[in-house]
């Protein structure tokens, strides 16, 4: 029969705290501290990323998405084809707000084909301009140009 001492040296158990463990108990704490800086550092870019959100590259589809929705509204299709622009365009008073996203301030001009558009009251701001042809419905046929132009808020 054995001893103890001999069967604990078969299966030898480990205190984290001696003098031969120190080594391990280093690449731990190492292990450890590397971690704890990368989620610091995750957690500060990512809220540097959060505050400073920009549309801008959003900007160009929305307004072609409005623009879209507009040219195959019927009705929006008939009124547009009703008004009579003038020389430097017309705004389009009752241009449809609901459909554009809450970020963007938008204006819409109607216009006459191979006239110039251009915004009035240019605001102080980077503005996207983005433009569609409303050629005809069963009724009518008078070519306009719908050009909108959008900001941030």
């Amino acid at each position: 029969m054995k001893n103890n001492k001999q069967k604990n040296q078969r299966f030898p158990s480990y205190n984290l705290f001696s003098k031969d463990c120190k080594g391990w108990m280093r690449i731990v704490e190492a292990f450890i501290s590397i971690v704890l800086v990368a989620i610091i550092l995750l957690i500060v870019l990512n809220k540097s990323q959060a505050e400073g959100v920009d549309f801008s590259s959003n900007i160009p589809d929305s307004e072609v998405s409005i623009l879209r929705g507009i040219q195959l509204d019927d009705g929006l299709r008939k009124e547009i084809l009703s008004i009579n622009p003038g020389a430097g365009g017309t705004e389009w008073s009752s241009f449809p707000a609901e459909k554009v996203p809450n970020y963007l301030n938008c204006v819409a001009k109607i216009c006459k084909i191979g006239g110039s558009c251009v915004l009035q009251g240019y605001p102080n701001k980077e503005v996207y301009s983005e433009s569609v042809i409303i050629s005809a419905n069963l009724q009518t046929f008078s070519p306009k140009v719908l050009k909108l132009f959008c900001w941030e808020e």
